[in-house]
């Protein structure tokens, strides 16, 4: 038995507050477009989606090369007005790997006690003539 159900299909909305934008230049033809991608987060720094634009005809070739222009245009395209508020970069912190300091066991030596008597053993396996095959 399936445990997917068939209903008719109904719309459900989702609200979003998006609190910052950030533009990814991608791509750039000379004299003619540039490819971007647009990045949107919400008031903690959230992803909430990402979308490609293409910049070109009067929108790229006014483009002096400067970031504000970029942010300006892409939020008048997108409906956003742009606040005067700074935007701290999100850096990851990063917790530098802490390694154990490996200190080696140190085991004394030990030397054999030479002795000039040695014990006498049986010959258990005497030496005979006759092949061991």
């Amino acid at each position: 038995m399936s445990n997917l159900f068939s209903i008719i299909p109904q719309d459900r909305v989702t609200t979003q507050t998006v609190a910052y934008f950030r533009v990814d230049v991608n791509n750039i033809t000379l004299f003619s477009s540039a490819s971007l991608g647009i990045v949107l987060f919400d008031e903690n720094n959230n992803y909430l989606s990402s979308f490609s634009m293409t910049l070109c005809g009067d929108d790229y070739n006014n483009w002096g090369g400067t970031d504000e222009y970029i942010g300006t245009l892409i939020a008048s395209k997108l409906g956003f007005t742009l606040t005067s508020e700074v935007v701290p970069e999100v850096v990851p912190e990063v917790v530098p790997e802490v390694t154990p300091e490996v200190v080696p066991e140190v085991t004394p030596e030990v030397t054999p006690e030479v002795t000039s008597d040695s014990p006498d053993f049986p010959d258990l396996f005497p030496a005979t003539n006759e092949s061991c095959y």
